[in-house]
């Protein structure tokens, strides 16, 4: 019951807000750091790294010396791009990127194949890279509120896909591969 309530409490509050609510959800964790710095000369206890806020332009290469990290929040901060550091963080297993100003998915993304939630709500992303189709365990996609007018058919690669969601786009029709996803559940569109 408490898990519900959590869950539409973040559906009612703002995205700003949410932002902020998603990192909180991980503060008990152990190896929970919310500092690069500090973070970096404890590397190796790395497991949740919140970055929300800080007004990061650019992410530092010092993110590729995580090795065992496995939650990456970037929320509200103002990224244009994705480091290619990323690429080197093999546990990854849920990367946030809401609120920033990506206008596509980096190529940096292909090498996460622990993936398992990537959330890119509230960008300028116009279109979905065919290197998504390498995160074969990703389960859940968000793209709320870019700017996508379709859903590319390398989604159609993500076998345990079970919940994509692309409300607040420009999307008109939904693809006849969507229907065809094996894991997919839940799909939420406009």
């Amino acid at each position: 019951m408490k898990k519900s309530i959590l869950i539409l409490a973040f559906y009612l509050l703002g995205s700003t807000t949410m932002a902020q609510n998603f990192g909180r959800r991980y503060q008990d964790f152990d190896g929970y750091y919310n500092n690069l710095d500090i973070a970096y000369n404890h590397a190796e206890s790395v497991r949740v790294l919140d970055l929300s806020n800080q007004n990061l332009t650019q992410l530092s290469y010092k993110i590729a010396n995580l090795g065992n990290l496995e939650v990456l929040i970037l929320d509200g901060n103002q990224l244009s791009d994705i480091s290619y550091a990323i690429a080197n963080l093999p546990h990854l297993r849920v990367l946030s990127i809401r609120d920033n100003n990506l206008n596509n998915i980096s190529y940096s993304i292909a090498n996460l194949t622990n993936l398992r939630e990537l959330i890119l709500d509230g960008n300028q992303i116009t279109d979905i890279s065919y290197s998504i189709a390498n995160l074969s365990n990703l389960e859940r996609l968000s793209l709320r509120n870019n700017k996508l007018t379709s859903i590319s058919y390398s989604i159609a690669n993500l076998s345990n896909l079970s919940m994509l969601d692309v409300r607040g786009n420009q999307i008109s029709s939904t693809p006849y591969f969507v229907g065809q996803m094996p894991s997919l559940r839940l799909l939420y569109i406009n």
